[in-house]
């Protein structure tokens, strides 16, 4: 992490290579090595977006977010985060993240899986038109 935010200091940014992609990376990491408390802390300090960041990386780090927020047992804050990413992934037509924040959201958010997956369901039926 640390060679990263070196890294950082010292090239120009891209779509890819930022601040807030790399935030949502690290936050991915420290969830899958079990450090809940380390990427609770991490989720606080959020860099801002710019016009660098790719649009759909606001929504992937929405749900990476809400994921550690369930982890920590934060159900409010979970369900912000995924209300806000559903309404991103719906106006940006991100089918994929649809399906992950039903994942994420499993049986302890029912209201938000219901909405990602009502809005999947639209942007399919869209699509088949």
């Amino acid at each position: 992490m640390r060679e990263t935010d070196d890294l950082l200091s010292r090239v120009d940014h891209t779509s890819l290579f930022n601040p807030f992609s790399l935030h949502e990376i690290r936050l991915r990491g420290l969830v899958s090595t079990g450090r809940t408390d380390v990427a609770m802390r991490l989720v606080e300090q959020s860099p801002a977006p710019t016009t660098v960041v790719a649009p759909q990386w606001r929504v992937i780090e929405l749900i990476t977010v809400a994921h550690v927020q369930l982890l920590a047992d934060d159900r409010g804050g979970a369900a912000e985060s995924l209300d806000s990413a559903i309404r991103e992934a719906a106006t940006q037509r991100l089918p994929h993240q649809l399906q992950r924040i039903m994942r994420t959201a499993g049986a302890r958010l029912p209201a938000q899986h219901a909405a990602a997956s009502q809005s999947l369901e639209q942007i399919r039926s869209e699509m088949a038109a």
